[in-house]
């Protein structure tokens, strides 16, 4: 029969010492998880606001004869809160006009987790839906989930960075 081997360690000053040594590096990392999730969270509120300031608009009018593509038929533009409504193009964020949307764009900060989207209540809340997605008269106006996907990268980035910085 092969001889064993095997590993064992009594318990001793250094044994003590790191036990203590990881449990001050989970708690390190747990905290820098949690701050990283609150980073995160503002990165993708502003990152969906400044989606929406910048999103181009196209002026679209109607037309006799033959349509392309920043003239189509037909009339797309409609007052709105008083003023001239010109949507954003079709893929980009929604464009602001009377800033409600933009305004209740909201970080939710809870002790394990962080919410970030629109506090719209009642029949404006289904507003954000239809714009995300698109409705059958309607094309997506996206502008929550290419905010999530970019928090991602930079949350995954900065735990990174953090958790290497923790264990050292």
């Amino acid at each position: 029969m092969a001889g064993k081997s095997h590993f064992e360690m009594k318990r001793g000053p250094s044994f003590n010492a790191e036990l203590r040594r990881l449990g001050a590096t989970q708690d390190k990392i747990e905290k820098v998880i949690k701050e990283e999730l609150i980073t995160t969270a503002a990165f993708i509120r502003n990152h969906i606001i400044k989606s929406m300031q910048k999103t181009p608009r196209i002026t679209r009018r109607k037309s006799s004869g033959n349509s392309n593509a920043t003239n189509p038929i037909g009339n797309f533009n409609w007052i709105s809160g008083g003023k001239l409504h010109i949507p954003s193009s079709p893929g980009y964020a929604p464009a602001v006009d009377t800033g409600d949307l933009k305004k209740s764009i909201r970080m939710d900060v809870r002790a394990h987790e962080v919410e970030v989207g629109s506090n719209l209540k009642g029949k404006k809340g289904k507003y954000p839906i239809f714009l995300e997605f698109g409705t059958k008269n309607m094309e997506a106006r996206p502008f929550m989930e290419p905010a999530f996907i970019a928090g991602e990268r930079h949350f995954f980035t900065g735990i990174r960075k953090h958790i290497l910085n923790a264990m050292r």
